[in-house]
């Protein structure tokens, strides 16, 4: 036997009733003929039987007629049920009070009237609610993913809900259920259900595709009884059939574009192209008097370059201070407080660079430093008695020579006794390399003034060099007298 597809769509012809035994004037049938290879029938003339059985797929015929049409170069054809040819029954005579209706359709794609039987499908709600104006429509499926109920239109196809009422919240409502298990026994939906959609469908390259989606999604916290939702907004770009979220609106009414989590009233991944900006009503413009406008003087911005306090960046930010003893850049946290420099390079001598530049003059004018000049330090200052004090530091001097155009440079550390607010030097590093502890003019590589050595260690010792270049290790035995014992130099 030869098989056929046809895909179709009924449309009741809406009439006028005098009572309710009356029937609409017709059902607009509408199909897409394929053959049994699958290929749409063009262009050519078909003839139809449609029979309306009473009762089921099998019942009783009571109405049958037969079309002779053309189909377009889509395949599509259509015309109107109870205005075809009748071969039994009156259309207008059937009563459709009388239970379920359903519609036989068989085809002959030759023209003639050798019927091939397609298909049985119930007349569900729909020429009842045409028939019964206290009807309220209801259309269920079969269950796949595919229409059901479909429009048909050229040029414009609208759908329109009226109401009348002067109630201000009176609303032409268009409602999407959406719930898990079945119609007769629904369940909750759980958090990120897709809930409903607006799709834009078009028709490209033989097939319908969406290209663009407003998607209703349940949010989190459904199991809690409450109804949280978000709203997902997406475009295909060109040359693409892959639709991308391009917006979002969270369950806290965050906006996010570009991202799937924005945690800002308006958060943006990407970049801002606006002739104004507000922020607490003041302007952020590009030609206004804001302090963002480029050239102002106050806060500068340029090619990828941003200057605060001068008008002439050279880096990707330039912050210059006003000359006073201040913060220049603040940052502020709870907790941790933390600055963080990321490199990433396979150069072994590649680093995060934290530096500190020192110059005498002024910023325009540079001048060199000179000796004993404090170049930088690392500061702890602690909040002590409703203010913050310096109680340790490790600062960086330039030492003696530098008119000679070297660099020679010194180290001190220091920190603040017990019941004191007044740091004190505990030791240095000169610029010959030598290290002194207690005093600030070490005359050898390690000099400890006003103070001792303790080597707690019984096994440790002072190492020393012989002038034969055998090393000894000097302890002490418990007579107090120096042992010398050799070992191997370090």
């Amino acid at each position: 036997m030869k098989k056929f597809l046809l895909t179709f769509s009924l449309t009741i012809c809406v009439g006028l009733f005098t009572a309710f035994a009356q029937a609409p004037q017709g059902i607009r049938y509408q199909s897409q003929v394929f053959d049994d290879q699958g290929q749409i029938v063009a262009s050519q003339t078909i003839a139809f039987e449609i029979s309306i059985l009473q009762g089921g797929a099998s019942g009783s015929v009571a109405y049958t007629e037969t079309h002779t049409v053309s189909t377009n170069e889509n395949g599509i054809t259509e015309f109107v049920i109870g205005e075809g040819t009748s071969t039994v029954g009156t259309f207008s005579e059937i009563d459709w009070s009388l239970g379920s209706y359903f519609v036989r359709t068989s085809i002959d794609l030759t023209g003639s009237s050798s019927f091939t039987v397609l298909s049985s499908s119930e007349l569900l709600s729909v020429p009842y609610a045409l028939y019964a104006e206290s009807i309220n429509p209801v259309v269920t499926g079969v269950g796949n993913d595919g229409d059901v109920f479909q429009l048909f239109n050229d040029d414009y196809t609208r759908l329109g809900a009226y109401t009348y009422s002067n109630d201000p919240f009176a609303i032409p409502f268009f409602g999407a259920y959406r719930a898990r298990g079945t119609q007769d026994a629904p369940a909750d939906v759980i958090d990120g259900d897709r809930i409903t959609g607006l799709y834009g469908i078009s028709y490209n390259n033989g097939a319908y595709k969406v290209n663009s989606a407003v998607e209703l999604y349940a949010g989190t916290g459904t199991a809690a009884g409450s109804t949280p939702s978000y709203m997902i907004f997406g475009t295909t770009p060109s040359g693409s059939t892959t639709r991308s979220e391009r917006m979002r609106i969270d369950q806290d009414g965050n906006v996010g574009i570009g991202t799937t989590a924005p945690g800002y009233t308006l958060d943006v991944n990407g970049t801002i192209n606006a002739t104004e900006i507000l922020v607490d009503g003041s302007p952020i413009s590009s030609g206004g008097t804001s302090p963002w406008a480029t050239g102002s003087g106050t806060i500068y911005s340029t090619s990828n370059m941003v200057g605060i306090g001068t008008d002439a960046p050279t880096v990707s930010l330039e912050v210059v201070g006003d000359g006073t003893d201040t913060d220049v850049i603040k940052m502020v946290n709870n907790d941790y407080a933390r600055f963080g420099a990321y490199t990433f390079s396979n150069d072994p001598y590649a680093i995060p660079f934290y530096g500190a530049y020192r110059a005498r003059g002024t910023s325009a004018a540079p001048t060199d430093v000179v000796d004993g000049d404090r170049i930088t330090g690392l500061y702890g200052i602690s909040y002590n008695n409703g203010a913050y004090k310096v109680n340790s530091a490790v600062e960086l001097y330039a030492g003696t020579g530098t008119a000679a155009g070297s660099t020679p440079s010194y180290m001190i550390f220091g920190t603040t006794a017990s019941e004191s607010t007044s740091r004190t030097e505990r030791m240095r590093i000169d610029q010959d390399g030598n290290v002194g502890i207690g005093t600030t003019s070490p005359g050898a590589k390690v000099t400890v003034a006003d103070g001792d050595v303790y080597i707690q260690d019984v096994n440790s010792g002072v190492i020393m060099v012989s002038p034969n270049g055998t090393c000894w290790r000097m302890q002490v035995n418990d007579s107090g007298s120096p042992t010398f014992t050799s070992i191997t130099c370090p």
